[in-house]
């Protein structure tokens, strides 16, 4: 585990740091701010990646085991850093002494300023290939292939609607979802079949500094 990377990269260990981290939450979870439903969808998570690793280490385990506690892996670690940026990393609650016990990285005092989030999200696919289903994917507008985030860019707001006009403003966009990828499905109902539906996007730092709209898009429900 390197001084940048609180997580570490051996399976055995992964799933210590994964139950020591797992438990202090737990101990700590009202005075965090951190819900039992939160703790409960990580907590299942865990549960399968302690599972694909103890099946994994017996002395029958077979390709398929291993592949399965190498997928896995990579899911509780996705998983495990999205519950620290958005429960932890910035919560005021969390001490540095929470942070040891944590198993996280402790900040050098004076962290450099969160960067101005100047450029915005593009769409580069819009994928209605999948009955009731429209799939977005984008990339950021400063970049020409590479679908990663800006630096210090956690996720992109996605505001959208189904409307029989363009919307004339960001605000008649009036559901909002969050994706911490660069790409989202949004599934919908069989009546709302051949309608038009209206996006726009743009990026969230994680302490939650907000950057410019993207364009509008749009697209029928197939």
């Amino acid at each position: 585990m390197s001084a940048k990377d609180y997580l570490p990269k051996a399976y055995a260990l992964l799933l210590e740091w994964l139950i020591t981290f797992l438990s202090y939450t737990k101990l700590n979870k009202v005075r965090f701010g951190v819900s039992d439903d939160d703790i409960d969808t990580f907590n299942a998570v865990v549960a399968l990646y302690k599972a694909a690793q103890e099946a994994a280490i017996l002395p029958n385990a077979g390709k398929a085991d291993r592949v399965k506690r190498k997928e896995l892996a990579k899911t509780v670690s996705l998983t495990a850093r999205d519950f620290v940026n958005l429960r932890l990393r910035y919560n005021p609650a969390v001490t540095d002494e929470d942070r040891v016990n944590l198993g996280l990285t402790v900040p050098n005092p004076g962290p450099s300023p969160t960067p101005e989030i100047k450029t915005w999200p593009v769409v580069v696919l819009i994928d209605t290939s999948v009955i009731m289903r429209i799939s977005l994917r984008f990339r950021d507008s400063d970049s020409v292939k590479s679908s990663a985030k800006p630096y210090g860019v956690h996720g992109g707001e996605i505001r959208w609607c189904i409307l029989d006009h363009p919307p004339v403003t960001t605000e008649d966009l009036i559901h909002s979802e969050f994706s911490t990828r660069a790409s989202r499905t949004f599934v919908f109902d069989e009546n709302q079949r051949g309608k038009t539906v209206y996006f726009r996007l743009r990026w969230e730092n994680m302490r939650g500094q907000k950057g410019p709209w993207s364009e509008i898009y749009s697209a029928v429900i197939p």
